[in-house]
C-alpha cells in the first residue's frame, strides 16, 4: 500500500513538472525572449541608419546613437556597443573628420578585441591606418598594418592578406619608397592569383607599374602594363582598359618613345567616346597635344588643345546645371532624413517601454506560479519523507540480518581459500619470472644478430663495389696510361732520326700534352680515390677563400680551354669564405671545371658565381655545353651516389676516367658540404656546391 502512494505522489510530481515546462514555453517570458532575438535583427539596421544620418549631418545622429549604447549597456551587449562605435567612426572617416574618427575606432578597438571576429579587428586597424596616414603618422601607419597583416596571416584571411598587402604598396608609394612599395604588391599579387579575382590583379599589376615608372624602370612598367592589358581584354571591361592603354601612353611617354606613346593614348581617347567619359577624353586631348608638342607639330598640337578646352567649357556649364538641381534634392533629402530620424526614436523609445513593462508583468506572474509550485512541492516532500523514513527503515533491518548471514558464509570461504591462494601466488611469480628472463634473453640475441647481419651486408656491399670499381680502374688504367706512354716513345724515335718537320712538332708536342694531362688527371684522382678506399684521407678543415682557390684552378686550366677557345668567367668575390680542406676543394672545382669544358663546344662559356645560402655558401659552375640526360641528373642527385660511372666522351671526344664526379660527392660530403647538379640536354649544366661559410 506504501509503495501504491509513493508511485502516485512521484507521477503527480513528474506531471505538474511537465505542466509547467508547457506553460513557460506559452507565457510573455517565451515571447519576450523571441522578441528580444529580433530586435538584434533591428538594431543592425539602425547602426547603418546611425551611419548614414553622421555622414549628412543630421542634428539627430547623436541622440540615435546615445538611444543605441543605452540599449546594449542595458543587454551587456558589448559587442553591439563596439559596432556603433565602428559604425560611427567609418562616418566621420567619410566626412575627413580624422580626429573625430580615431577615437571612435580607438574605442572600438579595445572591445572588438574581446567580442569580435578577427576580420572585423583588421578593417578598424585598416581604417586607423587609413587615418594615420592622413596625420603623415608614418610610424603607427606601419604598426596597424603590420598588426592587421599578422591576424590575416594568423587565421589564414586570403582576402585581407591581399588587401592589407595592398595597403602597405600604397603607404611606401606615398613615401616614394617605390622599392618597398613593389615588394608588397608582388605579395599582394601572389595571393591573390589564388584566391583573388583578375580585377584585383590588373588593379595590382597597374600600381606596381606606377611605382616602376617612379623609379624610371620604364622597359619593366611597359611588361607589367602589357600583362594587365591581356587580362583587361580577357575580362571585356572599358573601364581598365581605358586607364591601362593610358598608363602604357604615359609611360612611353616619360621613356621619349612618343611614337608608342601617340598609338596608345590615341586608341584609349577612341574607347573613352563609347563610354559617354568628356572627363577622360579632355585628358587624352591633352596629352596627345604634349606629344605633338614635343614632336615639334605645333599645329596639331593646337587643334588638340582647342578640342579640350572645348570638351571642358562643356562640362563646366552642364555642372553648374546639376548642381543648382542637386542643392535642391539635397534640401529635399534632409528634411526627409530629419522625419525619419525622428520616427526612428520615438519608435525606439516606445519599443523599449513596452518591453519594459512586458518583462515586469511576466516577471510578477513566474513569481507567483513559483511561489505556489513551490508551495505544493513542499508538501509532497513532507508526506514523501514520512513514507521514505518508514520504508527505510524496515529495509535496513532487513538488510542488517542479510548482510550478518553473507559474512559468515564469507568468512567460512575466505579461510578455505586463503591457503590455496598463497602457493598459487608464489607459484605464478616464479613462472612470469623465468618467461621474462627468456624473453630478455631472446631479444638481446636478436638485436645483436641483426646488427651483425646489417654490418654484414653493408660490407658486402662496399666489398662488391669496390672490386667493380677495382676492375674498372685497371682496364682503364692499362688502355689509358699505355696509349700516352707509347706515344712519348714513338716521338723519341721520330725525334733520334731528326726526320720530323718544325709544323709537325708542334702538332706532335699539342697532342703529348693533351695526353699527359689526361694521364695526370687520371692518375691524381686514382691516387685519392685509392686514399679513400684505404681510409688514410681525412679532411683538414680551415678558412679557405674561395676567390684564391678559384683563380688557382682557373689558372691551371686556361691552356685546356683554350684549345677550344672556351671562356672561364670567374665572377666570385675577394674574402668569399667558407669552411674546407683545401686540397679536396682544388680537386672537387678542377674535375668540375674540366667536365664542364670537356662537354662544352667550342668557343663556348663556362661561369663561377657564389651566392650566400643561410648559414652556407653556394658555389655555381655552369657551362652552356651538351648537358646531361634526365637519367644522368638522377643518379648524381641520389644521395647514395658514391659508385663508378662509365665516362662520356666530350665535344671533342676528350676522354674522361670516370672517377671525377665520384670523387667530388665523396669529398664534398667530407666537408660537410652538399652538390647537386640542374641539366637539360643541348642546353648546358649547372653544378651547385654548398659548403658552411666562415662562423664570425
Amino acid at each position: 500500500m506504501y509503495l501504491k502512494f509513493f508511485c502516485s505522489i512521484i507521477f503527480l510530481i513528474c506531471v505538474n513538472n511537465l505542466f509547467a515546462q508547457t506553460t513557460l514555453q506559452k507565457d510573455s517570458v517565451y515571447h519576450s525572449i523571441q522578441a528580444l532575438k529580433n530586435e538584434s535583427v533591428r538594431t543592425e539596421r539602425l547602426i547603418e541608419y546611425l551611419s548614414k544620418l553622421i555622414v549628412k549631418k543630421s542634428p539627430h545622429a547623436n541622440d540615435l546613437k546615445q538611444e543605441l549604447l543605452t540599449w546594449a549597456h542595458h543587454q551587456h551587449d558589448s559587442l553591439t556597443i563596439a559596432k556603433v562605435l565602428s559604425a560611427s567612426g567609418f562616418a566621420y572617416l567619410s566626412l575627413g573628420e580624422f580626429r573625430q574618427a580615431e577615437g571612435e575606432y580607438t574605442s572600438a578597438l579595445l572591445l572588438m578585441k574581446k567580442y569580435g571576429s578577427p576580420k572585423q579587428i583588421i578593417g578598424i586597424y585598416q581604417d586607423l591606418a587609413w587615418i594615420q596616414i592622413q596625420f603623415r603618422d608614418n610610424k603607427k601607419t606601419g604598426e596597424y598594418l603590420s598588426k592587421a597583416l599578422d591576424l590575416a596571416i594568423k587565421y589564414d584571411l586570403k582576402d585581407k592578406e591581399e588587401d592589407v598587402n595592398g595597403m602597405f604598396g600604397d603607404f611606401y608609394s606615398d613615401q616614394s619608397k617605390f622599392d618597398n612599395s613593389i615588394t608588397c604588391y608582388n605579395k599582394a599579387l601572389i595571393v591573390n592569383k589564388k584566391y583573388g579575382t583578375l580585377f584585383g590583379q590588373i588593379n595590382i599589376l597597374t600600381k606596381t607599374a606606377e611605382s616602376q615608372r617612379h623609379l624610371k624602370q620604364y622597359g619593366e612598367a611597359l611588361k607589367t602594363l602589357f600583362r594587365a592589358k591581356k587580362m583587361s581584354d580577357s575580362v571585356g571591361n572599358n573601364y581598365y582598359r581605358q586607364t591601362i592603354l593610358q598608363h602604357i601612353g604615359e609611360t612611353a611617354f616619360d621613356n621619349n618613345d612618343y611614337k608608342t606613346a601617340e598609338t596608345y593614348i590615341r586608341e584609349a581617347y577612341q574607347s573613352s567616346k563609347t563610354n559617354q567619359e568628356p572627363v577622360l577624353r579632355a585628358t587624352f586631348l591633352t596629352r596627345l597635344k604634349k606629344i605633338y608638342t614635343k614632336k615639334g607639330d605645333y599645329k596639331t598640337a593646337l587643334l588638340y588643345a582647342d578640342s579640350s578646352e572645348k570638351i571642358t567649357d562643356g562640362l563646366f556649364v552642364k555642372e553648374k546645371t546639376e548642381l543648382s538641381g542637386e542643392a535642391e534634392a539635397k534640401y529635399q533629402g534632409a528634411l526627409k532624413d530629419d522625419k525619419l530620424a525622428n520616427q526612428a526614436l520615438l519608435s525606439l523609445r516606445q519599443n523599449q517601454e513596452i518591453q519594459s513593462k512586458k518583462y515586469q508583468l511576466a516577471l510578477f506572474k513566474k513569481e507567483n506560479e513559483i511561489a505556489a509550485l513551490a508551495l505544493s512541492h513542499k508538501q509532497y516532500q513532507l508526506t514523501n519523507q514520512e513514507i521514505t523514513q518508514t520504508a527505510l527503515r524496515e529495509k535496513q533491518s532487513l538488510l542488517f540480518k542479510l548482510n550478518n548471514q553473507n559474512k559468515d558464509r564469507r568468512i567460512a570461504g575466505q579461510q578455505v581459500l586463503i591457503g590455496s591462494n598463497k602457493m598459487t601466488k608464489l607459484l605464478l611469480i616464479i613462472i612470469l619470472e623465468s618467461v621474462l628472463l627468456v624473453a630478455v634473453f631472446l631479444f638481446y640475441n636478436y638485436n645483436k644478430t641483426k646488427k651483425l647481419n646489417n654490418i654484414i651486408s653493408a660490407q658486402k656491399a662496399d666489398l662488391e663495389t669496390a672490386g667493380k670499381v677495382k676492375d674498372h680502374l685497371f682496364s682503364v688504367v692499362s688502355h689509358d696510361m699505355r696509349a700516352p706512354i707509347n706515344t712519348l716513345i714513338a716521338f723519341t724515335q721520330l725525334l733520334e732520326y731528326d726526320d720530323v718537320s718544325a709544323d709537325n712538332k708542334t702538332k706532335y708536342f699539342a697532342e703529348i700534352k693533351g695526353s699527359l694531362n689526361h694521364t695526370y688527371v687520371l692518375i691524381e684522382n686514382l691516387l685519392n680515390w685509392a686514399s679513400g678506399q684505404m681510409q688514410v684521407l681525412k679532411p683538414v678543415k680551415q678558412e679557405v677563400d674561395m676567390s684564391v682557390v678559384t683563380r688557382d684552378v682557373v689558372e691551371s686550366l686556361n691552356d685546356f680551354a683554350s684549345i677550344k677557345n672556351i671562356t672561364l668567367e670567374n665572377n666570385i668575390s675577394p674574402r668569399t669564405l667558407v669552411i674546407a680542406d683545401i686540397n679536396m676543394i682544388q680537386v672537387v672545382l678542377r674535375n668540375l671545371i674540366t667536365n664542364a669544358i670537356k662537354f662544352t663546344h667550342d668557343n663556348g662559356l663556362v661561369t663561377l658565381n657564389a651566392e650566400t645560402n643561410g648559414p652556407d655558401i653556394k658555389l655555381i659552375i655552369k657551362d652552356n655545353g651538351i648537358g646531361m640526360s634526365q637519367r644522368q641528373v638522377k643518379e648524381f642527385n641520389t644521395d647514395g651516389y658514391l659508385q663508378f660511372v662509365e665516362s662520356t666522351p666530350g665535344t671533342n671526344k676528350e676522354k674522361g676516367t670516370g672517377l671525377g664526379l665520384m670523387l667530388s660527392k665523396n669529398f664534398t660530403k667530407l666537408m660537410n658540404g652538399a652538390i647537386y647538379v640542374e641539366s637539360e640536354p643541348n642546353t648546358g649544366s649547372t653544378f651547385f656546391l654548398t659548403l658552411p661559410k666562415r662562423i664570425n
